[in-house]
């Protein structure tokens, strides 16, 4: 009798897994998107930072925003130009150098992102902070020749 019991719970168990849900996954979120190309994929929502994400059984729920299992192909090296900037902070003048005779050009911009001066040099150059407000603004110095930029926080007091 027990053999005849183990053996329809084994039946039972069977047919159930077999006619059992199975969940896709899938976000709820009020925007994102996804997009896929050759062999790239990408799915991303808009929303909360992670609160906390339960695994179970393969799935998983994710409280905040989706999660999705993501590999790294390939990552781009920081540009390091050797760069003096000083004095940082500025109530007259700062006083730019770099390591390079490359033709060089600096952008100024405000809070707002609005550019307020730009300069092509060679080497050395400087900004008379004491024409501008008091606050922060960002400053990208940009090699013409190797097409690259770094940006740096200035202040001006």
């Amino acid at each position: 009798m027990k053999k005849i019991i183990l053996f329809l719970a084994i039946v039972c168990f069977i047919v159930i897994q077999s006619f059992g849900q199975n969940v896709d996954r899938s976000v709820i979120a009020s925007a994102g998107t996804e997009m896929a190309a050759s062999s790239y994929y990408l799915s991303f929502t808009l929303g909360e930072l992670v609160v906390d994400s339960y695994n179970s059984g393969g799935y998983e729920l994710s409280e905040g925003f989706q999660q999705s299992d993501i590999s790294l192909q390939s990552v781009q090296e920081q540009f390091l130009l050797d760069v003096v900037l000083f004095p940082n902070p500025s109530s007259d003048v700062i006083y730019l150098e770099v390591g390079t005779q490359n033709e060089m050009q600096f952008s100024l911009f405000d809070a707002a992102g609005r550019l307020l001066l730009q300069k092509t040099f060679f080497g050395k150059t400087s900004i008379q902070s004491s024409e501008y407000a008091n606050g922060m603004y960002l400053l990208r110095i940009s090699d013409l020749e190797e097409g690259q930029s770094n940006v740096y926080k200035v202040e001006f007091h």
